[in-house]
């Protein structure tokens, strides 16, 4: 199996495997905080909004920072969707 053109053979892994990337969540330090498995779907707007509550759900009262590769879309939806909207939210894309 060859990833980087998603080439694969019968004997590959693929058939075992519907993953089709990972998703993940990392501090300013570049540690890890969460790792989503995209299972088949391909990039939504739900994970980075999963991901956004969960970090809200455990860390309070702290300044979040978002880089998000279409994060113009990202801070469109929450608005438009009323996602996080006490007034302590306040993201910064």
């Amino acid at each position: 199996h060859t990833a980087a053109n998603d080439s694969h053979t019968a004997s590959s892994w693929r058939k075992a495997c519907d993953d089709n990337g990972v998703f993940g969540m990392t501090c300013r330090h570049d540690l890890l905080l969460k790792l989503i498995n995209i299972y088949n779907s391909g990039e939504k707007l739900h994970y980075p909004v999963s991901m956004l509550a969960d970090l809200l759900y455990n860390i309070q009262d702290q300044q979040v920072g978002v880089l998000y590769d279409i994060g113009c879309h990202l801070d469109v939806h929450i608005k438009k969707f009323f996602f996080f909207a006490s007034p302590l939210c306040e993201f910064h894309f």
